[in-house]
């Protein structure tokens, strides 16, 4: 199972269009996982208002991904905060936790086999999410009027950038263990990004003065 750059509206619009028909009493009688439906709505959002951006981009990335692995569910305690009504990015939250909580991010319960088959599939997974995480902060960079801004306005993120790239493919979640409170606080401040992007605009070429 690998993350894909590729994004595959088809299959996607169709949950979508699924989701949006539940009613209340249908949703109750249909298991679907709560964290697929959640990031599926995210996604109808940016559809409608036609929003293409680097938060629509992780949102259906991550959704990608959770549509192929939708037997795994995420513990509730982290579902609410993700999916809380007051989160304004879904998408980037669940990475972050991905990030922070590694697999305790999800209910494994089930017989010794389930338990394995769940670790392996969910380890092989978060080993990608460093190097998507680093594709967001590329993407949210793209999106500012002048270069390295984002780094300038969140230092954390040229520790973690250094450590991701130094180990490269080879990094587990546990690698990042030293640097999770960094992680939290890079996620923090993308919460005021509409702030930073103001601050980025490029100001005009002050005056040279005489001596």
């Amino acid at each position: 199972m690998t993350l894909s750059n590729k994004y595959f509206f088809g299959p996607l619009f169709l949950i979508i269009l699924f989701l949006h028909g539940l009613t209340t009493a249908s949703y109750a009688q249909t298991k679907v996982n709560p964290l697929l439906k959640c990031l599926a709505l995210e996604e109808e959002k940016y559809h409608k208002i036609k929003v293409h951006n680097s938060r629509s981009k992780l949102n259906i990335e991550l959704l990608n991904e959770i549509a192929q692995t939708s037997e795994l569910q995420v513990k509730e305690q982290y579902l609410n905060q993700i999916c809380a009504k007051n989160e304004a990015n879904p998408a980037e939250r669940l990475l972050e936790f991905h990030l922070v909580h590694g697999l305790e991010l999800f209910e494994l319960g089930g017989s010794s086999n389930e338990r394995n088959l769940k670790v392996a599939t969910i380890s092989e997974y978060q080993r990608q999410l460093p190097q998507v995480l680093m594709r967001h902060l590329a993407n949210l960079q793209s999106e500012l009027a002048t270069a390295n801004c984002l780094e300038k306005n969140i230092p954390e993120i040229k520790k973690i950038s250094e450590k991701i790239k130094y180990l490269e493919e080879d990094l587990a979640l546990d690698t990042l263990k030293p640097h999770r409170k960094d992680i939290t606080v890079i996620f923090n401040k993308l919460k005021n990004f509409a702030e930073i992007k103001r601050n980025c605009r490029q100001k005009p070429e002050q005056k040279k003065t005489k001596e």
